[in-house]
């Protein structure tokens, strides 16, 4: 039987179906192919613009960030205004990274020049014209008259910086920038930044009043604010031996307010640490110093190499010495502000004599000795500029060793003398340089100490051994070394200062506002200076270590008592002895032999005075007038009491002038108005002596051979004296008399060994009896104007000369023992 079936077609893609798809992928992969490339491309040509532009404005900041206007020193990396110049080279100024050579960032090569224009006024115009001359040095100095030069800071320079690289394909790619850079100071812009910049606004900071606790001496600043420094904390280590690695303490600046409390206007932590160093290069980049601005200790700039030194290994020190030893150098020729710019050379040392001062200078590799300050700047303790001690000086205290704090009258004396002697150095010169604010010996601290009653020497004062104490107190007037910076500020302090309504400021006003602006601050030494004798018959200073100090009202050091055996009667010195840098702070010995040259000292002179009866004695004051002083050979100053036992010299030390003179107990002042109650007052070694160096002079010559003379030309060093009279006495006390001879009653004076020259007794001196001297005087011993004495025999007198015969040259022999007058008395003779 037939059946007939259904057709179904067979389902699926046909080969031309299966064709045409393939053809329509393959032209959609090939698409996006080409788009990855082109994406991949762009980006790259993207990238390399982005760091072409970069290093064109990178270029153009290190341009526009030069430090100074005119080379420095003449530095050939100097980076000054007007070295900005078309040097492309990779070593040129200015050049840095890239300079004009090729590199590679990125895998991009780039290369980067630029072009310079320099723009100035000329005179007699009113506009810019491109200059033809050099792009770098000084412009041709302005001439009104004759129509040349140019306006004096009237340029400025346009710079076109192009960078240029070759892409993947081969094709170049360009960016350009062009800018104008004025010349304009830094120094005028740090100026005008701090005349128009103020303080934020912030909640009062309210603290204990420094001045509260024992030995913090403050100074007024004006507009009822105060700055002291805070007592030093030396931080030890180990409990046994000298261990302090640190020394701390605080610079305030504060208006006081009631109840112990205080307003604290600003604050410098400072840190001082002493170190070991090895010199040995670190892989460190260290820093330069922080520095006073006017304003605030600035942020440190980066050193421009690796550090010649790190701190040595296995030894115990402060934390901070791995920045002390990284960063304290001054390499020669360095530019700006300096970590010690007193110094010559900022050489180290593996140690100092403590008795010569010399020094071994650091072997390579060596260890060496190093101190630092440091000062918290934003959050971080950076190495700052050295201390710089201006004077250091003791202070009165109770006598009966009941405190060690100053007594009231030395604390004024001493708070008048550093407002004195700050407002002659830093108020008085109208508009003072770097060279003359710096000068730490104009105006003599001395002169302004003397005047307060806290002089150097101090005056003689009584020790009772049965007491058993008496505390002294050390302190050092500190100033920072002056930058440009600085000296700007506070020269605008000055000119900017404002005084009452509309009248200009008075003295006192323009001082607050000097002071206002000046790195200073008094320390108190006492616990850090190093005090002798530590051990004698006579006295005894404390110079323990701080371990056993529990605190400033019961210092470990400057503490004197008696001595093994006391003799009534016989003064001896107790002295304190400090750097005038940061070793003597951070009380670890001198580092360096300048530390040595430059460390200052102050003594106390104290008279046993256990037992013996009588009034205490008296202290006036004795100098010279019309003279000056030989520090090598000091003239003599002296006095017999009638109620003494002989000559007592006064306290004659280097060019001090006047000078201390202090009476033995039982020797009162006043001295009564009669001849028996009169004083003998003695000055002598006023004369000195000379050598002239004379050739060509006609000398004879004896052969000692065969005995025949002739004639020469000789030559040798002929000596001299320059001698004085004294012409009178006078006292700053009007009841004061003189002038009783001393050996027959019937003259002014007795001069004896005229035109001597030496000491007393042997050389010239000059006694006269003195009525009515009180506490306090000032006598003064004028001299006339000096004569020359020459030997009877110089050249051009008529007498024979004769000489010997020295390594070939023919040498005067028998200069005369007798003096007679030079004949020129105009100066020195010069034969």
């Amino acid at each position: 039987m037939n059946r007939n079936r259904e057709y179904s077609p067979i389902a699926g893609f046909s080969l031309i179906e299966v064709l045409i798809a393939v053809v329509v992928l393959s032209f959609g992969i090939l698409a996006l192919t080409a788009l990855q490339a082109n994406l991949i491309k762009a980006s790259t040509n993207a990238r390399a613009q982005s760091v072409a532009l970069a290093l064109a404005k990178d270029q153009l900041e290190k341009m526009r960030g030069f430090r100074t206007m005119a080379e420095y020193l003449a530095l050939t990396d100097s980076t000054s205004a007007q070295n900005i110049d078309n040097t492309n080279a990779g070593t040129g100024r200015f050049s840095g990274g890239l300079g004009g050579v090729t590199g590679t960032l990125g895998g991009t090569n780039f290369t980067r020049s630029w072009t310079v224009d320099r723009y100035a006024i000329p005179v007699n115009t009113t506009g810019f014209v491109k200059y033809t001359g050099s792009d770098t040095g000084a412009l041709p100095a302005p001439n009104p008259a004759a129509g040349t030069g140019y306006l004096a800071n009237s340029e400025y320079k346009t710079v076109t910086v192009t960078v240029t690289w070759t892409d993947a394909a081969g094709q170049q790619g360009v960016v350009k920038l062009e800018d104008a850079i004025a010349a304009l100071d830094p120094m005028d812009s740090a100026r005008n930044q701090r005349s128009i910049g103020g303080r934020s606004r912030g909640p009062k900071v309210i603290i204990f009043d420094p001045s509260t606790e024992t030995g913090v001496i403050p100074i007024a600043v004006g507009d009822g604010s105060e700055t002291a420094a805070t007592n030093p904390k030396p931080v030890v280590q180990a409990r046994s031996g000298d261990d302090t690695i640190e020394t701390r303490f605080d610079v305030l600046t504060y208006s006081t307010l009631s109840g112990g409390k205080a307003e604290a206007q600003a604050k410098v932590e400072t840190t001082v640490v002493g170190c070991t160093c090895s010199n040995t290069a670190s892989t460190e980049i260290g820093y330069r110093p922080t520095y006073w601005n006017g304003l605030r200790y600035v942020p440190p700039a980066r050193a421009s190499a690796v550090a010649p030194a790190r701190a040595a290994n296995g030894v115990t020190q402060s934390r901070y010495c791995d920045a002390c030893c990284r960063d304290h150098h001054d390499p020669d020729g360095v530019v700006g502000a300096k970590f010690s710019p007193r110094r010559a050379s900022h050489t180290h040392y593996s140690s100092v004599n403590p008795t010569t001062g010399i020094g071994v200078v650091a072997a390579p590799g060596g260890n060496y000795l190093e101190a630092c300050r440091l000062i918290r700047v934003d959050g971080i303790f950076d190495v700052a500029a050295d201390l710089s001690d201006d004077y250091m000086n003791l202070l009165d205290t109770g006598s009966n060793g009941g405190t060690p704090a100053p007594s009231t009258t030395s604390v004024n004396g001493y708070q008048n003398f550093v407002l004195n002697y700050l407002d002659q150095r830093f108020r008085v010169p109208a508009s003072g340089t770097a060279s003359v604010y710096n000068n730490r010996t104009s105006p003599s601290p001395a002169t302004y100490a003397a005047a307060q009653g806290v002089d150097v020497p101090r005056p003689e004062q009584n020790f009772n051994p049965v007491n058993g104490l008496r505390w002294l107190h050390s302190r050092g007037l500190y100033v920072d070394y002056l930058e440009p910076e600085a000296v700007d500020a506070l020269n605008d302090a000055k000119t900017n200062c404002l005084g009452t309504g509309t009248n200009p400021p008075t003295t006192t006003q323009l001082r607050d506002c000097a002071l206002r602006a000046l790195p200073f601050t008094s320390i108190n030494l006492t616990e850090l200076a190093e005090w002798t004798p530590t051990s004698g018959s006579q006295i005894v200073v404390t110079n323990a270590d701080f371990d056993t100090s529990p605190g400033f009202t019961d210092p470990v050091r400057g503490k004197v008592t008696p001595g093994s055996n006391p003799t009534d009667g016989l003064v001896t010195n107790a002295t304190a002895r400090a750097s005038a840098s940061n070793s003597g702070i951070a009380i670890v010995g001198d580092v360096d032999p300048d530390d040595f040259n430059g460390a200052t000292t102050a003594a106390q002179p104290l008279r046993i005075n256990g037992s013996t009866s009588g009034p205490p004695g008296g202290i006036f004051r004795f100098g010279t007038a019309n003279y000056t002083i030989n520090s090598a050979s000091p003239r003599e100053l002296g006095f017999t009491h009638p109620l003494g036992s002989g000559n007592t010299p006064c306290g004659v030390s280097g060019s001090t002038n006047p000078v201390d003179c202090t009476t033995h107990t039982g020797e009162p002042l006043p001295v009564v108005a009669s001849a028996a109650g009169a004083m003998v007052l003695r000055v002598g070694n006023y004369n000195t002596s000379g050598t002239d160096s004379v050739t060509a002079v006609s000398c004879t010559y004896t052969n000692q051979g065969n005995g025949n003379t002739s004639t020469q030309s000789g030559q040798g060093s002929m000596p001299y004296r320059t001698v004085y009279d004294v012409t009178g006495f006078a006292s700053t006390n009007a009841a004061a008399s003189f002038g009783t001879d001393v050996s027959a009653g019937n003259g002014l004076m007795t001069v004896y060994n005229n035109n001597a020259v030496g000491g007393i007794p042997n050389g010239e001196y000059t006694e006269v009896r003195a009525s009515m001297i009180a506490a306090g005087d000032v006598i003064t011993a004028t001299l006339g104007s000096p004569t020359y004495l020459c030997p009877s025999n110089y050249p051009g007198s008529g007498q024979t000369l004769t000489c010997d015969k020295v390594t070939g040259n023919y040498v005067i022999s028998n200069w005369s023992n007798t003096y007679v007058s030079c004949p020129s008395q105009s100066g020195p003779p010069n034969f």
